[in-house]
């Protein structure tokens, strides 16, 4: 299965709104939290530059730095998301007498 975190984010959305079984609500769930974490990352990067904020930069630097590993947790999970489907789906497709 390809990176649905690597696709270009029309491509994403493309097959989002197909009747494929993935990526799903998780996988757009998880790109919505990354897309809320890189917005974090925005928020700190052009508040470091600001003078006013000058006494609150380690807090801010703490901040992009937990911003950073949660936009990288959540493109992992959408990945993580289809991969559990895909898993389950072969589940639900197998036959009740098979001891796999």
């Amino acid at each position: 299965m390809d990176s649905f975190a690597e696709k270009k984010l029309t491509d994403f959305m493309q097959q989002l709104a197909s009747s494929a079984p993935f990526p799903g609500g998780g996988g757009a769930a998880a790109l919505s939290g990354a897309m809320g974490a890189a917005l974090g990352c925005m928020v700190c990067r052009l508040t470091l530059d600001k003078p006013s904020y000058e006494d609150a930069k380690p807090w801010i630097l703490g901040a992009l730095e937990k911003f950073e590993e949660h936009r990288a947790e959540m493109l992992a999970l959408i990945d993580g998301d289809a991969a559990g489907f895909e898993s389950l789906s072969k589940a639900w497709a197998m036959a009740r007498d098979d001891p796999a």
